[in-house]
């Protein structure tokens, strides 16, 4: 009962179990129930132990039957499970070629999640061609973000052109994806064009069906710490805190500060007077 030098998981015995007809009954319930999105579920781990042994194999074709289900709630779940999953298995058009057809489902969160995981399973042209084809916000956004853009042909090109986009979040998304450690003077322009969108972006950027979301101060404050900006990143965070700012506006400064003090030894210090100073806000998204 090992393949390739792993067991099999729990009740498992070989790959027949998984693919006879009986067999399929809990596959059916799992994806029904969202089990299979549950880490440690036995469900799950006889879907990642079988498409880990072949990942073209039935196991994987029977998975992506679910996502041209008629029900809602069951191709959400399988898209999220392929994205998860296809993590281990980058550049796999059998995957990629039902993420592509379901960017025209009626449902935002499919398009969202499909358009994520054709960016992470397609080669980087196909999930360009897909983001030029597209007029859904919902479906660029997605790629945008999920963009493996260093694997992009002339991606800094590219990110140009979608800095001008009519879309704020996709303006915002490329903007902190050109950040370059390579060209720290093109830094200060590129922190303006984000509190420019910032606010607008919002709303977007943290939509129900995205998983774990980050807001647009996170993805800024996530700039701003992997390029070791500290001064920036702790003046940036006291001006967006400022009271004439709008409460949106206010809490992602907050979400700076925090990312800042868990970063550097020193913002604590410097930034622990700002935050005392918003526990008294009236706006209780900003106090709390």
């Amino acid at each position: 009962d090992v393949r390739e030098g792993r067991f099999a998981p729990r009740g498992v015995s070989s790959q027949v179990s998984a693919v006879s007809p009986i067999g399929w009954a809990w596959l059916v319930a799992a994806v029904a129930s969202g089990d299979v999105l549950v880490p440690g579920d036995d469900a799950r781990e006889h879907i990642v132990y079988f498409v880990r042994t072949d990942r073209d194999g039935l196991m994987t074709h029977r998975l992506l039957t679910f996502t041209a289900d008629p029900r809602v709630p069951v191709r959400r779940t399988i898209f999220e499970l392929l994205g998860q999953v296809c993590h281990q298995h980058p550049d796999w058009p059998l995957v990629a070629d039902a993420a592509e057809a379901a960017l025209g489902d009626v449902d935002p969160v499919v398009r969202r999640t499909a358009a994520s995981v054709l960016a992470r399973t397609a080669d980087a042209a196909r999930a360009v061609a897909a983001l030029v084809a597209s007029t859904d916000p919902v479906v660029r956004i997605a790629l945008v973000e999920a963009m493996p853009w260093p694997r992009v042909l002339r991606w800094s090109a590219v990110l140009e052109r979608l800095r001008s986009d009519p879309v704020a979040a996709i303006r915002l998304l490329a903007t902190v994806a050109a950040f370059s450690p390579d060209d720290p003077a093109a830094w200060p322009g590129l922190d303006a064009a984000i509190r420019s969108d910032l606010e607008a972006a919002s709303g977007a950027l943290t939509a129900s069906g995205t998983g774990r979301p980050r807001t647009a101060g996170q993805r800024w404050a996530g700039a701003l710490t992997g390029l070791d900006r500290e001064e920036d990143c702790g003046a940036w965070a006291g001006r967006l805190a400022a009271p004439a700012e709008s409460p949106q506006v206010r809490r992602e400064g907050v979400r700076l500060a925090v990312a800042a003090m868990r970063v550097w030894r020193a913002a604590p210090a410097r930034l622990t007077p700002t935050l005392i100073g918003l526990l008294g806000e009236e706006h209780p998204g900003v106090r709390s």
